[in-house]
């Protein structure tokens, strides 16, 4: 861990002088148009871990601090905050109560985006998602020579998307909401539902490094926009 972190704390490093020498090229620009004397950011790249700012503040306060992270988490997760945001907002409340106000990166890790591997194909709806999913893999295939596996993963980044747990069902009424939504705007505006395809053209004109075109049958997309999926 120490050996990823060191690594993590060079990157960090690296990207911080970027940063302050591109702010130092703008400013002496800005200068030289404005008549003004440059003068140089008295910044330095510097980079503490989340361990190191906890240290020193609670050095201070001791015990207080806790209560305080406590008292921030208890309540971000009462409103439904996403993990990795309440981490966040602990990083930055516990920044705020640094007496060193320099500009610094504080390094963390937060939970990771892990997919809610929920769709399993045991019912009918879930067996007629992974087959899509098939389909679109089986292009991708065709286009790169990357073959993926386990779908039900696949399907389950859906839910990470939104950064928190949906259900297969959850899924399926967005799907269907969103259809519904763009047949009722289409009707709204007159455009009739044969207009519910893609030009000709898409179904000839070969493109990508796959020399591939659309093929999905009109009488699927009719399904769908039917609800007969």
């Amino acid at each position: 861990m120490d050996q990823v972190v060191n690594l993590l704390k060079g990157k960090a490093e690296t990207a911080f002088s970027n940063v302050i020498q591109y702010l130092n090229r703008q400013y002496t620009d800005y200068c030289g148009k404005a008549g003004l004397v440059f003068k140089p950011l008295e910044w330095e790249p510097r980079v503490i871990t989340y361990e190191e700012l906890y240290n020193e503040v609670r050095e201070r306060l001791g015990g207080q601090l806790d209560v305080r992270i406590k008292s921030l988490v208890d309540d971000l997760l009462s409103r439904g905050t996403d993990t990795r945001v309440v981490c966040l907002r602990v990083v930055e409340e516990v920044r705020k109560l640094s007496l060193d106000t320099r500009p610094v990166v504080v390094l963390f890790f937060a939970p990771p985006y892990c997919p809610h591997n929920t769709v399993k194909g045991e019912t009918a709806a879930e067996r007629e998602l992974l087959e899509i999913i098939r389909e679109v893999a089986g292009v991708v295939t065709s286009a790169t020579g990357e073959t993926p596996e386990n779908m039900h993963v696949v399907a389950g980044l859906l839910g990470a998307k939104y950064g928190r747990s949906l259900s297969f069902d959850d899924l399926v009424g967005m799907a269907e909401q969103l259809i519904a939504d763009e047949t009722e705007f289409n009707r709204r505006a007159g455009i009739p539902s044969t207009a519910n395809d893609l030009p000709d053209f898409f179904r000839h004109e070969k493109i990508g490094p796959g020399n591939l075109c659309f093929d999905v049958p009109r009488e699927r997309l009719e399904r769908l926009f039917n609800k007969e999926f």
